[in-house]
């Protein structure tokens, strides 16, 4: 199926993608891996694990990671490096919330490890330059950034703190490289925005090139806990117009549902697209990524879609089309690691907006 130009040049499709990962804090941030291991799990069991943040501030502090399994599914925990803690028990049945805890750091940010019925989750606790306003610093993905051509991605920060807040946003390109984006305002070509965020205030940055051929990626945002930072797609399309779709900051999971339709809408008979994208949260591990696809009745749709595997921090980003043209349904995706998405509806190739991802309970 051909898709209209200025969709496929968005790299929010199958033959040429992609978000750039952000790593955050540039050098000061480290990675602190965490993989969440079950023993003795049931055949029928499955698991889903998500956390709000993926970092611990230098000064220490806790991460509490959300487990979500069957009432008879056993788990545990295992791995552990020597200054991460368990609050609490270990290993349990059924779903619920487990609590890392984390000492002061002194020195450098620091990597570990554990895991829970193969999922694999990155944490990172930075070092004391990072956030050094307190211990509320948190790691959080915007899961998909477009720019170059008809593209533009509007990132603004709001303070409520009644302090200055330090801010830190990473990109990262498919591959999981450092990608230098261009942003307006004065900040040229960088694959890592250091700033402050005034108190009270906001700050707005535009990653934008309209001579440039359109790139995708997406980026990682290292900020106090009283900083909330969103995204705004922007599309100039062919009729002179321009759309746009406000886009919240991600999360982190392993599990997730996207609704998606790509009929026509009535009664132009104008096509339907749903476009999404994924971003691998873990530095240290490739993230497979296998999504069911069922219709409006919940019946499986056979070999309806395939995720390469994406590389350590890599993003893929493409359009539904083949077995789910002219059908309407959900996509249920489960990974091995961590990860991040967005899904988009666009009504041809002009206007747009963004579809909800949705977490088990």
């Amino acid at each position: 199926m051909d898709y209209p130009d200025a969709i496929s040049e968005a790299n929010f499709t199958t033959r040429g993608s992609g978000f750039s990962p952000a790593r955050v804090c540039g050098a000061a941030l480290i990675a602190v891996f965490i993989l969440l291991g079950a023993t003795a799990s049931h055949a029928s069991c499955s698991y889903a694990v998500s956390a709000p943040s993926l970092g611990i501030a230098a000064a220490g502090g806790n991460l509490t990671m959300s487990i979500q399994t069957g009432s008879d599914c056993a788990w545990s925990i295992f791995g552990l490096p020597a200054w991460l803690t368990v609050s609490g028990s270990s290993e349990g049945i059924g779903s619920a919330e487990v609590t890392v805890v984390a000492g002061d750091n002194p020195g450098p940010a620091r990597i570990g490890a554990f895991t829970v019925a193969g999922v694999s989750v990155p944490v990172r606790q930075l070092d004391s330059s990072a956030c050094p306003e307190g211990t509320g610093c948190l790691i959080r993905p915007l899961p998909h950034i477009a720019f170059g051509g008809v593209w533009t991605t509007e990132i603004f920060a709001v303070s409520w703190a009644k302090r200055e807040s330090d801010l830190s946003i990473a990109f990262y390109s498919d591959d999981g490289s450092p990608v230098a984006v261009p942003l307006t305002g004065g900040f040229g070509r960088v694959n890592t925005l250091t700033d402050n965020i005034p108190a009270l205030g906001r700050r707005d940055y535009e990653v934008r090139d309209a001579s440039a051929p359109i790139q995708s990626g997406w980026a990682l945002v290292t900020a106090g806990s009283s900083v909330e930072t969103q995204a705004v797609f922007r599309n100039a399309a062919p009729s002179g117009n321009y759309y746009e779709a406000a886009v919240q900051r991600g999360e982190a999971y392993s599990h997730f549902l996207i609704p998606f339709d790509v009929t026509t809408i009535t009664p132009t008979g104008r096509p339907l697209y749903t476009a999404f994208a994924i971003a691998n949260l873990n530095p240290l591990v490739m993230a497979n990524v296998v999504c069911t696809a069922r219709d409006a009745s919940g019946t499986v749709i056979q070999n309806a879609l395939t995720i390469p595997g994406l590389k350590p921090l890599g993003h893929y980003a493409g359009y539904l089309s083949g077995p789910l043209t002219g059908r309407r349904g959900t996509l249920d995706c489960n990974a091995d690691t961590l990860v991040s998405a967005i899904a988009l509806r666009l009504i041809g190739d002009e206007a747009f907006s963004t579809l909800p991802v949705i977490l088990p309970d």
